[in-house]
């Protein structure tokens, strides 16, 4: 089974009668297994972020930006994006 398999699998897991700790710890290994394909980025394609949390996004014109999802679409400091500006995504690194 590839790693796309597998995180399709997970992600169809989210059963009614999961309780708020068992679907916590599902989504934490959707994103850790979404984090070693693609070098971390994620198509979204597959998954948007959570609402209003900054991210960086990969842009069509092979851009890298910080940006967040709200309100069905992709904003930015200074500007909102068009539909398809956006093609991949990951967390912001972890600061030590």
């Amino acid at each position: 089974m590839d790693k796309q398999k597998a995180i399709t699998l997970l992600c169809q897991m989210y059963l009614p009668h999961f309780n708020d700790e068992e679907k916590q710890a599902l989504s934490m290994g959707i994103e850790a297994l979404e984090q070693t394909k693609n070098d971390g980025w994620i198509s979204v394609k597959d998954r948007l972020p959570k609402e209003d949390v900054e991210v960086l996004a990969q842009l069509e014109w092979d851009a890298i930006d910080i940006v967040w999802y709200s309100n069905n679409e992709w904003c930015r400091e200074f500007s909102n994006l068009e539909d398809g500006d956006v093609l991949y995504w990951q967390p912001l690194p972890q600061l030590k």
